[in-house]
């Protein structure tokens, strides 16, 4: 009788032991099955990589800050850091309410362009006398008094990107939007032939892998070429074709080295990239 109850003892607890077992695979495979929905759910609800809307007068307010650093290290005789940050007031700022601004005064919107565009940055170039840098500087301020008592109040989506992480089950994911995140060193502005810096900027440096993205802001139409007129391998690397007004082309490099470009259509417009 007591070998019957002992070995009902060992049924029971063996019985227990399996129904565990089971209960634990069931776990691991709701767990397994439901995991991968959870991180892509999680992902596809994540907010998206916008930078987030800007006022007018947030802008503007930024294109005077880097107009003061400017002057400041042209005083320091730092004159690659002025060129640098009078560049970006122009491509990282101030070209958001170009258009804006055009509906409501194109006249202004034309003259504050070339001074910020072409003017400062060609001044800097030269070295103009510190006084003469500072006075085209305080009529920009001027117009950018005139620009922001017109544009006042408007929300203004500005588009520069930034990543959002989100650390999901010690995974880090990272999402971006589908457009790569540019900034002043690689985007290119092609402005004509009838200027001294037709690609604006003319020379920059990159990371291997980096994208460099020209944009068509003349009514002509213009190409972004590798090589030169008389090279034999013209367009061999790179080669955006016909390019109309506000259109853009994109090249990834994927290898360092130094890149001359130029404009089949207009030979004289020529630019250089350097890879690192």
């Amino acid at each position: 009788m007591k070998e019957e109850q002992e070995e009902g003892k060992k049924q029971s607890l063996n019985l227990s032991i399996v129904t565990t077992i089971v209960l634990l695979l069931a776990n691991v495979i709701i767990v397994a099955s439901v995991l991968p929905s959870t991180l892509i759910s999680n992902i596809i609800t994540m907010k998206p990589a916008f930078a987030q809307e800007q006022t007018s007068t947030g802008i503007i307010s930024k294109v005077r800050t880097l107009l003061n650093q400017t002057i400041n290290e042209y005083r320091n005789k730092n004159y690659t850091g002025a060129q640098s940050l009078a560049t970006s007031a122009y491509l990282d700022n101030f070209e958001f309410i170009e258009a804006p601004l055009d509906k409501h005064d194109k006249a202004l919107k034309n003259e504050t362009e070339i001074m910020l565009r072409e003017q400062l940055r060609q001044m800097i170039k030269d070295k103009s006398p510190q006084d003469n840098v500072q006075q085209l500087i305080d009529k920009i301020n001027i117009n950018l008094d005139k620009a922001q008592t017109l544009l006042a109040g408007r929300e203004l989506p500005v588009q520069r990107l930034h990543t959002i992480s989100s650390t999901t089950n010690h995974t880090n994911i990272t999402t971006t939007s589908s457009s790569t995140a540019l900034n002043a060193t690689n985007k290119v502005k092609i402005i004509g032939d009838e200027v001294k810096e037709p690609y604006m900027p003319h020379t920059f440096n990159i990371n291997t892998g980096d994208k460099v993205s020209w944009i068509n802001s003349d009514v002509e139409i213009h190409t972004v070429t590798s090589g030169s007129e008389n090279s034999t391998d013209k367009g061999r690397q790179f080669d955006s074709g016909l390019l109309n007004a506000n259109q853009t082309f994109e090249h990834t490099f994927n290898n360092a080295g130094i890149y001359n470009y130029f404009c089949t259509i207009h030979p004289t417009m020529t630019g250089v990239v350097n890879v690192k």
